[in-house]
């Protein structure tokens, strides 16, 4: 099945600042279709052209890039360590820019499947597996 048919696929991201916490705190990321992907690359390529004079400007493209990635997330708190339920709405509550700008990164790397997961893909191979190779003509 194709990772985009299955609604609980998702990858987690975990940032730089708490890859040493416990619990990690980190981001729920979803696949994109192709067709979502051709419309967040040019959101991705928005938020990393932005004119960096109009804080506005910057901000606005990182969080219309990351918008379709970010599905949830966990150990997310306050600083009085209470839990912060999911709502894209309060990202901008929960990361400095830098940080908004690594989960685009990372998030945008991790739509690649891992060899692990490909492996336990049921889509076929891409290449003929029924034999040996052929001998390489001399």
């Amino acid at each position: 099945m194709p990772i985009i048919c299955d609604p609980t696929q998702t990858f987690k991201v975990i940032l730089a600042v708490d890859e040493n916490k416990d619990p990690q705190p980190a981001f729920l990321c979803r696949t994109l279709t192709m067709r979502q992907w051709r419309e967040a690359a040019k959101l991705h390529d928005a938020a990393y052209r932005a004119d960096t004079k109009d804080p506005d400007v910057v901000a606005d493209a990182v969080l219309a890039a990351i918008r379709p990635l970010i599905v949830g997330w966990e150990n997310v708190s306050d600083p009085d360590k209470k839990e912060i339920p999911f709502a894209f709405e309060k990202i901008e509550d929960v990361l400095i820019i830098d940080e908004a700008f690594e989960l685009l990164s990372k998030a945008w790397k991790g739509q690649k499947p891992t060899v692990d997961e490909q492996k336990k893909s049921d889509s076929p191979s891409g290449t003929n597996t029924a034999g040996p190779a052929a001998t390489a003509p001399e």
